[in-house]
């Protein structure tokens, strides 16, 4: 009867029904029960089958430890049982690893182990290959024990035994196992030696029982290859395995799960060697595989499934068809949600499903879903504290800051740099600190993109000290430090930064590496904008003349790519070298610059280096070739500034006004007035008051040119600047310009005009400060003395004097030589209305003045006093004061003493 079941339970275990099964294993241990130990504990090994497959574990556990502990028991009577008890050890370990009892299946495999070690060392062959498949098991579980050393040490002792069994199927078992054994343990050309002596192994077995043996061997070796990016020896081994695929199919249906693996593996080496398309329609016929598999057994391979849309996804991203990776990824969620309802442990590759449904809605423009998926990707990283949560909400961060959305992107960025912190995981840390920094540097919080910046590159420092591959990661991160530090205002620190980065590179740079060179020039570029602004233009020029050779290098290998930046660098050095009077050269670098954008066909570029070699014309008089050059520029500008207002709309109103001012340096305000009236126009719409008060002034001026009515110029400019005295002051400068070209009576006009605001001006705040009226007296005073009124000349600037007194004599050195000027030029307007002796005194002061602050300061005052002692000596001898030889012969050897000093 017993024989009758057990037959029974077989027939019910092939037909698939282990319920039905387990009723008739279960009355077959019933009968076993205090009969034969042997055969009890079979019938427990046969009831674990389908308690196993109907998911219950624990029963299938207990069942199974009683099984074991029955054959260990009958081993010690009867050492051939050594046999039973290591067929049971390979099931049960197994199960005990899969439940989770690592430890347990372990304590299995060694006690199985030292059980069969004795007899193997006795000389008995029959236990050789049982010891063998024991060692091997044991370093299997030894190493999920985090003990890879001793793993590997197992598993070359299990291989030792195979070979004196001659080889075989288990020992190209066993050294594949090794070979995946040195993977984990780092030992990437160790694991491919051992995966080619596996596959040696398998080419030695009979053909048709191994092929697959040998399909395996060579897939592993492939993946060996993988490992060190040696993708075409990579490429061979797959396609020798592919070779064998028809013959496996035809053999055994239950090939097509390798078979799907093996097409996974091809897809990723096709895709390393740059055949993205075969990669993708290989991963396509490996995902039509695990959907069919999955049709019939959704169990064991749903999940495959689920990987395999999601590297198919990555093979459609590779060729641009990221309307399919999403389809994809789409239907890999789908799955994973389902695996997710049963196991909640697939809930980090769902999350990483949804991480990479983000990035292909962004590459579709998408922003908005893209976000969203990000988001649930984050949800779900933190339900399962999976490390991909910091690099999800860093690229949540990149993301809003794109989309410009940068309080979000902060929080988000700052949140990922405290897991990145806590994990010590320094070169995500640096990273997100790095973005971080720019974020806030968008978003005009300098102080914070400082401090972000500065830890950034404190965190690339530590990792290049420990590893020098990191220094290009770190010049960028001391460039991008050195550009928020200008923002700051700390030109010295951005210096060192931007320093460190050129010497980081330049160790680096080698002719023909296009990155690396375009980092340096860039760097050179910005190293050299900041030793301008802090007046050290011979280092600036220096950089800059650098920056420009790497660049002309660039651009020769990839002019479409480099001859903007080439263009910039040119014009930046002519600013430069128009700073230090070399004007000529200046002007031939702004040129050289107009004609690179020219080629470029960037019409914007093209505009802004006319603009800039309008000035240097203008530099060396070249009037006509100014206006050429400006005229050119605002017909782009006009023309740019209808399809895009910002920012061309304000260039177009600077270049209105360039030109009307070398209109108006012509001598021909007639043309610049007009240029004027559309500059006041755009920088009124554009509620640019600055500008527009600016321009304001240069129309006052030429419309006082051409004796136009003023007055409404006066009242907007007067509207505008909301301060009468600042208005004051506008007034008085065109008063002064058109002093400079003998326009004397408009410029009376609006000295006047500017007089009765200065005294409504007082009215309002009686305490004003008097600086603008005191130009106003010193203007007027010039424009008398010109008219050859010079009693009024006289009477002017002594008010202005008068004012100077109370100023001097509280803040000495702010005022006392400013004083000095205007008492001088006092004693002259007095000297010419003949009131010599009036003009005498002053004089007398000047010298007194001049000697006192050339006491302090020889070298800035000595050669004031000279003058000033001249002028007296001669006041002195038109007066027929016998003093003034003395006098005269004093300045004269001060003066040889100034010239002896030169």
């Amino acid at each position: 009867m017993s024989r009758s079941l057990k037959a029974l339970a077989d027939r019910l275990a092939e037909q698939g029904h282990p319920d039905n099964e387990l009723l008739a294993r279960r009355i077959v241990l019933a009968l076993s029960e205090g009969r034969d130990r042997l055969q009890l504990a079979r019938a427990l090994s046969e009831l674990a089958v389908p308690l196993t497959a109907l998911g219950r574990l624990d029963d299938a556990v207990s069942v199974r430890r009683r099984a074991f502990r029955i054959l260990r028991t009958l081993a010690k009577e009867d050492v051939t049982r050594w046999l039973d008890v290591a067929a049971e050890a390979e099931p049960y370990s197994a199960l005990l690893v899969h439940v989770g009892s690592v430890l347990d299946a372990m304590m299995v495999c060694r006690q199985t182990v030292r059980g069969l070690a004795p007899l193997v060392e006795m000389g008995l062959d029959w236990a050789r290959e049982p010891y063998a498949r024991c060692l091997l098991r044991l370093a299997q579980r030894v190493a999920e024990d985090d003990d890879l050393k001793e793993g590997i040490r197992l598993a070359e002792k299990s291989i030792e035994q195979f070979r004196a069994l001659g080889g075989g199927y288990g020992l190209a078992l066993a050294l594949n196992i090794l070979s995946n054994l040195k993977v984990d343990d780092g030992d990437l050309a160790g694991a491919l030696t051992t995966s080619q002596a596996a596959l040696e192994v398998a080419r030695n077995l009979a053909d048709g029982d191994y092929r697959m043996t040998l399909a395996m061997a060579l897939q592993t070796t492939a993946l060996r290859h993988a490992d060190l990016e040696q993708w075409n020896q990579a490429h061979e081994s797959l396609i020798e395995a592919g070779e064998l695929v028809p013959l496996l199919l035809a053999e055994d249906s239950g090939a097509a799960p390798w078979y799907a693996s093996f097409l996974s593996d091809l897809s990723q080496v096709q895709a390393k060697l740059g055949d993205a398309d075969a990669a993708v329609e290989t991963m396509e016929r490996a995902t039509q595989l695990y959907r069919d598999l999955a049709r019939q057994d959704p169990a064991a391979y749903l999940s495959e499934l689920a990987l395999s849309l999601v590297n198919l996804s990555h093979r459609h991203a590779a060729i641009g068809q990221h309307a399919k990776a999403v389809y994809a990824l789409q239907e890999s969620i789908k799955h994973y949600r389902k695996l997710r309802k049963e196991d909640r442990e697939w809930t980090s590759d769902l999350a990483s499903a949804h991480r990479f449904l983000g990035d292909q809605l962004t590459a579709l423009g998408q922003h908005e879903p893209a976000l969203n998926e990000t988001r649930a990707a984050i949800k779900l990283y933190r339900e399962c504290a999976d490390p991909h949560l910091g690099e999800s909400l860093k690229i949540l961060g990149t993301r809003l800051h794109n989309l410009g959305r940068t309080e979000e992107s902060v929080a988000a960025t700052a949140e990922a740099v405290e897991i990145f912190r806590t994990a010590g995981d320094l070169p995500q840390l640096a990273h997100a600190l790095f973005n971080l920094a720019i974020t806030h540097n968008v978003s005009d919080e300098i102080n914070e993109a400082v401090r972000s910046g500065r830890e950034s590159v404190e965190s690339y420092q530590r990792l290049y000290d420990d590893d020098t591959g990191w220094a290009v990661a770190l010049a960028n991160a001391l460039s991008f430090l050195g550009s928020v530090l200008e923002r700051a205002g700390q030109f010295d620190h951005a210096i060192t930064a931007v320093e460190r980065a050129v010497s980081l590179l330049e160790r680096l740079y080698e002719p023909g590496d296009d990155q690396l060179g375009a980092d340096l020039a860039r760097a050179l570029h910005n190293l050299s904008r900041y030793h301008e602004e802090e007046g050290r233009l011979e280092r600036a020029l220096e950089h800059m003349r650098r920056s420009i050779s790497l660049y002309g290098e660039l651009t020769q290998q990839d002019r479409d790519r480099f001859r903007p930046r080439l263009a910039s660098a040119w014009l930046s050095l002519a600013i430069y070298l128009s700073r230090l009077g070399e004007a000529e050269e200046a002007r031939s670098a702004a040129a050289l610059a107009v004609d690179l954008c020219r080629e470029t066909g960037a019409r914007e570029d093209l505009a802004d280096a006319l603009f800039h070699l309008s000035n240097r014309e203008a530099d060396l008089g070249r009037t006509e070739e100014c206006v050429a050059a400006l005229s050119a520029a605002l017909e782009i500008y006009e023309e740019l500034s209808l399809v895009q207002p910002d920012p061309y709309l304000a260039r177009m109103a600077m270049s209105l006004d360039n030109l009307a001012t070398r209109y108006s340096s012509q001598g021909d305000p007639g043309r610049a007035l007009p240029l004027l009236e559309r500059a006041a126009d755009i920088w009124g719409q554009m509620d640019e008051t600055g500008q527009l008060a600016g321009t304001l002034q240069r129309r006052l001026f030429v419309q006082s040119c051409l004796g136009h009515d003023i007055e409404e110029t006066v009242e907007r400019v007067t509207n505008i600047q909301q301060d009468l005295a600042v208005t004051v002051r506008t007034l008085n400068d065109v008063a002064q310009e058109l002093i400079g070209v003998e326009l004397l009576d408009p410029a009376q006009q609006l000295l006047a005009r500017a007089s009765g605001l200065w005294e409504i001006h007082l009215l309002q705040q009686p305490d004003a400060e008097p600086f603008p009226y005191i130009h106003l007296l010193d203007s007027r005073a010039t424009i008398m003395f010109r008219l050859g009124l010079h009693e009024e000349a006289a009477a002017a600037e002594l008010g202005v004097v008068e004012l100077f007194e109370p100023l001097a004599k509280e803040d000495p050195v702010s005022y006392l030589a400013v004083l000095a000027t205007v008492r001088a030029r006092l004693a002259d307007y007095l000297r010419a209305a003949g009131r010599n002796v009036e003009s005498l005194h002053h004089q007398r002061q000047v010298v007194e003045t001049y000697e006192k602050l050339a006491a302090s300061d020889p070298s800035r005052y000595r050669p004031s006093l000279v003058v000033s002692l001249t002028d007296l000596g001669e006041l002195l001898r038109d007066l027929d004061d016998d003093d003034a030889d003395p006098v005269l012969t004093r300045a004269a050897t001060l003066r040889a003493a100034l010239s002896g000093d030169l």
